[in-house]
């Protein structure tokens, strides 16, 4: 028998929603490493709502990536988001139309970048469906859950996912 450590002993990393993944996780460089760790072994990777802007955090500057979406610094932003792992992937996230009236009757103001147009700077094949509307997509190891009303939807396909590579 095997004894797996560190990285190794994890099948799959999930990350939920909400706009701390924007702010924090999507240029925590620890957070980097899980991700190309998880890419390079084939591992599960499932996000859901705006938790897939965290993926970004597998750039190498996705510090100074995140600056560039914030500032409008659009020869930055091609320049930094070269090599991506997820780059050609189909995925979906949090859509701007879902993020309007947050911003209006929750924020009070408008959130520092959209994340559809962060991940498709960054080379994310980006795809939507209707406002509310429950949708997943799953790209070889990623699974990705458009907004809250995807929740089970996102938990299916990685336990389904996870049995697979058993």
């Amino acid at each position: 028998m095997t004894v797996k450590s560190g990285l190794d002993q994890y099948d799959a990393v999930y990350v939920p929603g909400g706009h701390a993944p924007m702010v924090d996780l999507m240029q925590d460089k620890d957070f980097g490493k899980v991700l190309r760790h998880f890419h390079e072994k084939g591992k599960v990777t499932a996000f859901l709502c705006h938790g897939p802007i965290a993926s970004l955090a597998a750039l190498d500057d996705a510090e100074g990536y995140r600056k560039s979406l914030v500032s409008g610094d659009f020869d930055a932003q091609a320049k930094l988001s070269k090599g991506w792992q997820y780059a050609g992937y189909r995925m979906t996230i949090y859509s701007d139309p879902e993020e309007y009236p947050v911003e209006k009757f929750v924020l009070k103001g408008q959130v520092p970048f959209y994340v559809a147009d962060a991940l498709q700077i960054a080379g994310g094949t980006v795809e939507h469906a209707p406002v509310g509307q429950g949708h997943v997509v799953v790209d070889r190891e990623l699974i990705t859950g458009q907004n809250p009303a995807s929740d089970h939807m996102v938990g299916d396909a990685l336990v389904k996912a996870l049995s697979e590579r058993k």
